[in-house]
């Protein structure tokens, strides 16, 4: 028997374990189950993965993604979220080390949650999470591109990016608002830029960023947009994402990130400084409790935005010669002299009486009630006590109609008579 027969006999033998048991194995029809498996095994599924950088629209796009995420299910693709957050914000821990480089890293166990969550389904997934560009680990990339390759994704790696002078200016405000920025660009208002250090360079050498992605995800398709309003698609960041993607769904116009005035961002650098927790000034940020007044837009001066842009000209050049963006800017164009938000105390004492009163009237209520509840449990061992406790808790809510009830109990029991 020549091994050209025996071959084809191992072949038909394996062909005929495939093919359901309730057709004849000796059917020489093509089994329609059969091609559809073989369809579903050849198709790969398609990831767009999307990290960044901050501050380039990304809240718009995640909030667009949020809002279209049952009509793009309809259509095949599913926006990936963990524990609700599509950022996945909360995947990614950060801390600083003795010589005082930033690490950026996965949270124990949060890549085998994503890695669950792409495997999850048959559809084509699309993670946006501008938290991945500051990643800066080669283990965390290793292991990320092995997942993604396991599951036989085809990938799409989507990065906006901005001139560093710009970014440097905008990230060093949002410092005075998250923990990472701040590690990364600082919370001081000393200078409208951060210094470059040796976070802010790893964060801003662009070309560097893009050479460790691509040497953990070589078969990817990079695509890189310089985020620039008038030269994006609708001029907006959403249309740009949706055409560049191609995905099939109409874009829709969000609403753009409010990040804050000069004043407000100056007065949370303050309060950073003299030890506000990171998380309480967020918290108080994002629940309104802080007034905005604006404030004149900052500025480097033209020398400090030449010198800024100076450290990243080699590796911008890179970029032009790999991608076709442009990073480069006119610093002439800047004012002569650096342009600071000024202190202004009126603010300042304005956001501490806001902040002093909305504590308040949040813990007034509870205090009533306290007060109430310790009158009743007195009131059988020292009413006069209690009468004054409940006459407290009264003044504080007039309007409670069981402390009313109680305090004229307990001037009926003492025989105090109303003025």
């Amino acid at each position: 028997m020549s091994k050209v027969r025996t071959i084809w006999d191992v072949a038909k033998r394996l062909v005929r374990q495939t093919l359901p048991r309730t057709q004849s194995s000796r059917d020489s029809k093509p089994q329609p189950e059969a091609a559809a498996v073989a369809q579903t095994l050849n198709r790969k599924r398609a990831l767009i993965l999307h990290i960044g950088a901050h501050k380039t629209g990304t809240t718009a796009i995640q909030d667009f993604l949020e809002q279209s995420r049952n009509s793009l299910a309809e259509k095949g693709w599913d926006v990936l979220d963990v524990n609700g957050v599509t950022n996945l914000g909360n995947t990614i821990a950060f801390r600083s080390r003795p010589d005082g480089r930033a690490i950026f890293h996965f949270h124990p166990h949060m890549l085998d949650t994503i890695t669950k969550a792409l495997a999850a389904g048959d559809s084509n997934k699309i993670i946006s999470a501008e938290d991945l560009f500051f990643l800066n680990q080669d283990d965390d990339l290793r292991r990320l591109s092995a997942s993604v390759k396991t599951l036989g994704f085809e990938v799409k790696i989507i990065v906006y990016l901005r001139n560093q002078v710009d970014m440097g200016v905008s990230n060093k405000a949002q410092g005075a608002r998250t923990s990472q920025s701040a590690l990364v660009f600082g919370n001081d208002k000393r200078s409208v830029l951060p210094e470059l250090n040796i976070n802010t360079l790893e964060y801003l050498n662009y070309h560097q960023k893009l050479e460790m992605w691509k040497s953990h995800f070589p078969d990817a398709t990079f695509i890189l947009r310089k985020y620039d309003r008038s030269q994006l698609i609708g001029k907006d960041s959403v249309t740009d994402f949706v055409h560049i993607c191609q995905l099939p769904v109409a874009p829709i116009k969000m609403s753009r990130n409010k990040t804050g005035g000069s004043k407000l961002t100056n007065l949370l650098h303050d309060l950073r400084l003299h030890g506000l927790e990171p998380s309480v000034a967020w918290n108080l940020h994002n629940g309104g409790l802080l007034l905005d007044d604006g404030g004149i837009e900052q500025s480097p001066s033209a020398k400090q935005a030449t010198a800024f842009m100076a450290a990243f000209a080699k590796e911008n050049w890179k970029i032009a010669q790999t991608y076709g963006i442009d990073l480069n800017i006119d610093c002439s164009t800047f004012p002569d002299e650096e342009i600071r938000q000024p202190d202004d105390i009126d603010f300042i004492y304005k956001n501490i009486t806001s902040i002093l009163n909305t504590l308040c009237k949040a813990h007034l209520p509870r205090t009533a009630s306290t007060l109430r509840d310790s009158a009743i449990i007195l009131e059988d061992v020292d009413l006069k006590q209690a009468y004054a406790l409940m006459q407290i808790a009264h003044a504080m809510r007039p309007a409670d109609q069981h402390i009313q009830r109680k305090l004229e109990e307990y001037k009926n029991e003492l025989g105090i008579m109303d003025e």
